[in-house]
């Protein structure tokens, strides 16, 4: 494994494992923590574990957050894409897939354009929802302050068109990102090569679980 740093921060790296089984394809894994410091890449460390025992090329990224605002968390994981197809270890005829949980996944779905294909994993769509709903311990409010038209651009339901192929992955029983923000998408990109799959049991965290049982699904689909 290598670190590799996108920019001048402490934050602004990525981890990279080139995977013994010549793979080729790529998955990016990008972490949630609802834009708190606290929350780390170390989030989705089981992921990366599982991803790599299954012959992945994986990369995880980190990027600043907490008190550096919107949209400066977008603008990282779009430079860490950018410097990582710039490396020594991506080749072109290689897939690139963005995979990321809750407000990970939000990321992802900003920063789609930019990849082949996208996870997203109970993804923060709707930020002013998340603020007017006090999810996440009122984290829209705490990260954003009450600027509604910050919270729209940082939106991914907000966007004008979904390109590269996508899969969201949600709980019905998901208290921290509701299911409903995600039906809200897909019925705004329905016309988009997006795929949805909905478990009635799949808490917020369990998304990044691997032994959950929706990961036989989402290796099936990555695979394919």
């Amino acid at each position: 494994m290598e670190s590799v740093f996108y920019g001048n921060d402490d934050e602004q790296f990525f981890d990279i494992y080139v995977n013994d089984d010549k793979s080729d394809k790529w998955l990016i894994l990008v972490h949630g923590g609802y834009w708190r410091q606290k929350h780390t890449k170390e989030n989705v460390n089981t992921l990366f574990e599982k991803f790599n025992t299954e012959g992945f090329n994986v990369v995880t990224v980190e990027y600043r957050r907490g008190k550096n605002k919107w949209p400066i968390p977008n603008d990282d994981v779009q430079a860490a894409i950018a410097k990582f197809k710039q490396s020594k270890y991506y080749h072109d005829n290689q897939e690139i897939t963005l995979i990321g949980h809750s407000v990970g996944g939000q990321l992802a779905l900003l920063n789609e354009a930019n990849v082949d294909r996208v996870v997203a994993l109970a993804p923060v769509t709707d930020v002013p929802f998340t603020y007017d709903y006090e999810l996440g311990e009122n984290a829209a409010k705490a990260y954003f302050g009450d600027d509604k038209a910050l919270m729209k651009e940082a939106s991914p339901i907000e966007k004008a068109n979904l390109s590269a192929t996508t899969l969201i992955i949600h709980g019905k029983n998901d208290d921290r990102v509701v299911v409903d923000n995600t039906f809200d998408f897909v019925r705004k990109f329905a016309s988009a090569n997006l795929d949805l799959f909905v478990f009635n049991d799949l808490p917020h965290m369990e998304c990044v679980n691997p032994e959950h049982p929706v990961f036989s699904y989402l290796f099936e689909w990555v695979n394919k």
